[in-house]
This record gives C-alpha cells, structure tokens and sequence, in this order.
C-alpha cells in the first residue's frame, strides 16, 4: 500500500529515513535493526549483533536487558524515551517475521516463482503442491479446498487409474492413491507394479486382493480405498465391495500361498470361479460422505451441505463467500450474522485466566469461514463441535487484513434452529410420482410426523400445467431430518426442502 502510493509513508523519526527509505518505512531486514540500534541507541557493530541475536532467540530476559541498554544509549542520545520505547517494541514485533537481507532477497524469489507458476500452471502446480504434502491429511484437505476455490476439478482416488501421487489428468487433478488415509507408499507401490505388469487393469474386488496380494493389503488399507471411492471402477455399490472385502482378502492371500508353494488350482483361478457381491442396498448419500471424510479429510463426490441450500436461503443465512465479499479490511464489524456449515478444523486455547476457548473452521458449500469461540460460549457448544451434522452459528463479524472472522454468540444443531424458523416444507412432485402407491407413502409418512406446526406444500407438475396444493392441518408435521429424507427418499435429490416463508425472518445481509 505505501508502495501504491495508497498509505502515505511515515517515519518515526528522521534519522530513519535513510535506512527505512528503501522498504516504506516498515522495518524489514535484520541489517535495518542493527543500523537502528547504532544511530539511535549508539550500539556498536557488536552490539548490534547480539541486539540481532536475542531478538532471533526470542528470549524475554534477553529481550529486557536489550531494551534497557536501548534506552539508556537513547536517551544519551538525546531521544525521545517515548519514541524510543516506540521505536524497540517495533524492532521486537519484527522479530516475529524478519530475515536478514540475502535471505529475505532469496525468499522473495521463491515467492514469486510459485506465484508464476500457480497463476501459469495453476493444475500442475497444485497437483505438486499437493504430492509434496501428501502424507500431511491436514494439508491435502486445506490444498483440495485451495484447488475448488480456484475452480479447479479433484477427481476421485482410482486403484485402476490413479498413481501413487497427484498427477494432472485432462485439466484435472487426480488424486493420488498414497494420499488416502492408512495406505502406505510401499503397499501403493506393488499396487501399480500388479496393476501395470501387462495383466491391464484390476476388474473386480477378487481380482485386486489376488493380483496385489504381495503389496501386503490389508483390511484397514482396503476399507479406506472402497471409502474414498477409489475402487468405484470395480463395482458402484461401496457397501457391497466393504461386506465382500473380507473374503477377496482371504481368497487373495490364499491364492498368493499358494502360488509361493508352485500349486495351481485348476478349478479356482478364473474369474468365473469369484463368489458375487453380497446383494445389500447402497450406501445413503449422508453414509457416503461420512466415510468419504473419514478416508481423505474431506468430501470428495459431494456434501453434506448440499440438499439445505434452498432451505437455509430461505432462512436468510450467508454463506461464506458472501461474507468474506462483504466484509474487507475497511468494513464495519456487523452483529447478529448467520452462517451454516459444518466443523471440519477445531483447535482448543487457553486463555489468560486458564478458561478453554476455541477456534474452529466452519465449511459450506462456497468455501470456508474460522470462528471463535470465547469460554462461556465454548462450555455452551462443545459437544455439538463433535457432531458430524450442520451447525447455525450466530455471531458477529469482524473484519480482518487477509479474511474476516467471526466470534459466536451462539451455536444451535440446524435441527434446533429449523424448529423457530421453519414454517413450512415444500414438495416438488411429478405427477406420474403419486401414482400406483406414491400417494398412499406420502400420506403415511406425513401421518409419521404430524402434530407440528410445520405446513405441507406440494407443487405438483402435470403436463401442461402446474398446480399449487396447500394440505390441511391434519398433515402438518413436526419438521425433522427423518421427514426430510422421507421425502427425498420417496421422490429424489431436489424435491424437499423446509422453508420460512421469509416473512419476519432475518434477510440476507
């Protein structure tokens, strides 16, 4: 900003001109310090350098003794005691963040470097940047966020495609196999030697517990893989291959003994001779995701957030990126704010008196917000910040540098918040759905739920035409995620959600 000419550049005193002069008047080598402490304080060189050494050592008791030498040869020096206790506590701030001036020089390079290549290569970038900390969980979920909100595409762990890095793919970036939680390089790697030995690609679960039986699989290994989706190319069903698992493995190891024996099984050897699928109903959407999280650190095919969007617009809650869009570094911090998503980052601090507060990350659809949570706030919510649902966090948002932040008043389950808000739930249905028994299971799985406060309204879809119906007061229901999910059950993805009718609700900031 001083640069740009958009904050003026000031000084402390004059005689920082000439060494401020070149970096704006923000102290920033460590060569800056030593020349400050000789002209104000009348240092000499060896002084200087260990003034520059305590700071780098970040001792307190170092520290004071500095500071009283930095002010008695002030004051000698006919300075300000009130500038120079000013001009110190700068000098000690930037010990936090400074290098010396070929370092600094060395580091600015390197900045803009990645710069370049994240701006110019962002899918090649991203897919090293991701590989470098690929056994870090923590940071592949903070990179994978990175790359949605560059818009770019994380397409899912592949045992029949994916390496065992990141790796570009058609613009896209693939997920790398070693990146999975409890799936270890070594085992990866005999993975891809069964995979590419010329044998083509694993076709079933049978299949890959044979061939890659030496990778030394196991069961914790493999439950992660079907998790994270990665062995969706052997079959669309992950409940199925998770309770197949056990006996792809024993065949698996089984067939690998005795290959070590030099025996041959005439009749067992071909994939004919694999057992099927246990037959069991897929995995929920919410059950899907979970594991997802579980096996990576984060929802990869979708999330939980989104079958509550329409609802939560309805109840005027922001999301994130229109917060962060709101509120800049210059704007006034705003009370009484409302957000959704669910905890996927939670650090626990002590305060002065000794009391437990919190900062947690809160992720939505659009992106992600941190909020903290002060003691008296913090004993209110902490189990919730456990719970693996969608928490409405009401607070107040202060703007910040780089992100704004919010500090929590309150912390409600969107099940709690749903009961003062929600007034109504809105069905979208085709006609030809409520035929045969369709109106019979919605009428029953209202009845289910009756006795709330919360209206049914269908929008019902016949060619040609489109027919509001408003149920009477019999079918109205106490709102509920197993009435909500009755509902998408009953009539698919998109065709329920509860609503507040707006009116006397909290707008949209």
């Amino acid at each position: 900003n001083r640069k740009h000419k958009r904050v003026a550049v000031e000084y402390p005193l004059p005689q920082l001109e000439d060494i401020l002069k070149e970096t704006y008047g923000v102290i920033l080598y460590q060569e800056q310090v030593m020349k400050i402490a000789q002209v104000l304080a009348r240092y000499s060189l060896g002084g200087a350098d260990l003034l520059r050494r305590a700071m780098g050592k970040k001792k307190a008791s170092e520290m004071e003794a500095q500071r009283d030498i930095f002010m008695k040869g002030s004051a000698e020096n006919s300075i300000d005691a009130g500038k120079a206790k000013y001009i110190f506590d700068l000098m000690e701030k930037f010990a936090g963040y400074g290098f010396n001036k070929s370092h600094s020089a060395a580091y600015a390079l390197i900045s803009y470097q990645t710069a370049w290549l994240k701006t110019h290569y962002p899918v090649e970038f991203m897919a090293a940047t991701l590989t470098c900390d690929k056994l870090n969980t923590d940071k592949v979920t903070l990179f994978v966020r990175e790359c949605r909100e560059m818009g770019l595409t994380v397409l899912p762990p592949d045992v029949n495609i994916s390496g065992r890095d990141f790796a570009v793919e058609n613009g896209a970036v693939r997920y790398g196999l070693a990146a999975v939680k409890n799936v270890g390089e070594g085992a990866v790697d005999a993975m891809l030697a069964a995979r590419d030995d010329g044998s083509g690609p694993f076709k079933s679960i049978y299949d890959l517990c044979h061939r890659a039986a030496t990778a030394g699989l196991n069961r914790r290994m493999m439950e992660n893989l079907i998790k994270s989706g990665g062995c969706d190319s052997l079959s669309d069903n992950r409940a199925a291959l998770l309770q197949g698992l056990p006996a792809a493995l024993a065949q698996g190891s089984r067939r690998q003994e005795e290959s070590s024996f030099g025996c041959l099984d005439l009749f067992g050897d071909t994939p004919e001779s694999e057992p099927p699928l246990p037959v069991v109903p897929k995995f929920s959407e919410e059950t899907k995701l979970i594991y997802e999280q579980e096996a990576l650190g984060f929802y990869m095919s979708g999330h939980p957030m989104r079958k509550y969007l329409t609802e939560l617009s309805d109840y005027g809650i922001n999301d994130s990126d229109h917060i962060k869009k709101k509120f800049g570094p210059r704007a006034n911090a705003q009370d009484d704010v409302r957000i959704a998503g669910v905890v996927t980052d939670k650090k626990i601090h002590r305060t002065k008196k000794g009391d437990q507060m919190v900062f947690f990350s809160l992720e939505d659809m659009a992106g992600h917000l941190e909020v903290i949570a002060f003691p008296e706030v913090f004993n209110a919510c902490r189990d919730l910040l456990d719970e693996e649902g969608v928490l409405v966090v009401i607070g107040t948002i202060e703007p910040g540098e780089e992100e704004p932040k919010m500090m929590a008043t309150e912390v409600l389950t969107l099940a709690e918040y749903r009961t003062g808000a929600c007034r109504e739930l809105r069905l979208q249905i085709k006609h030809e759905q409520l035929v045969g028994s369709g109106m019979e299971d919605l009428s029953t799985l209202l009845l289910q739920h009756k006795g709330g406060g919360c209206k049914v309204v269908i929008s019902l879809s016949i060619p040609g035409i489109k027919v509001k119906l408003k149920l009477g007061d019999a079918y109205q229901a106490i709102p509920s995620e197993e009435l909500l999910n009755g509902a998408i059950d009953l009539f698919g993805a998109g065709t329920a959600a509860y609503s507040a009718r707006r009116s006397g609700n909290p707008k949209f900031l």
